[in-house]
């Protein structure tokens, strides 16, 4: 049950943290992605420096570490800045999307980082099975939910000047 409770620990620290930031969600999933996109490009490059400064790690290998931390990276910056939501509901909806936005995006470098139980197989078959759908659809609500954060516009008389 290791493999069940790290994963579970995981997606409970992410899912407070996003929802005590009152973050929209659609700007961190994006960040997340383009982390996505920073993890595949900088890893092997970055773990042999960190490993350098000192830090040694043999399990959780230190490159799903260095992984994991450069798929978070852009979203733990926007956590403390960015659209805000105040809303229970969108809080609670935002902060369940992004969890399982990171956890589906992370899955590989949390599963090379533990030891796989027998109930972690399951996890792992399911998310795998799922993941394109998730991650589509998660980029889809991120990106409706960018749309939906409304700039405040000046009003105007029939004349053109502003009100």
């Amino acid at each position: 049950m290791s493999y069940t409770i790290v994963v579970v620990l995981i997606a409970v620290v992410l899912f407070a943290c996003a929802y005590i930031s009152r973050r929209r969600f659609g700007v961190l999933v994006l960040a997340l992605i383009a982390g996505e996109v920073l993890s595949r490009l900088w890893t092997d490059q970055v773990t042999p420096y960190i490993a350098s400064l000192g830090f040694v790690l043999v399990k959780p290998p230190l490159t799903s570490v260095v992984a994991f931390g450069l798929i978070l990276a852009p979203a733990i910056i926007l956590l403390f800045s960015g659209p805000s939501t105040k809303r229970h509901h969108e809080r609670l909806i935002g902060a369940a999307i992004f969890m399982i936005m990171v956890i589906v995006l992370a899955f590989d470098y949390i599963s090379d980082a533990l030891v796989i139980d027998t109930y972690g197989e399951t996890i792992k078959s399911y998310i795998s099975s799922y993941r394109p759908m998730i991650l589509t659809v998660g980029i889809i609500v991120s990106v409706l939910d960018i749309l939906a954060i409304h700039t405040r516009r000046t009003h105007t008389d029939h004349a053109g000047h502003k009100k």
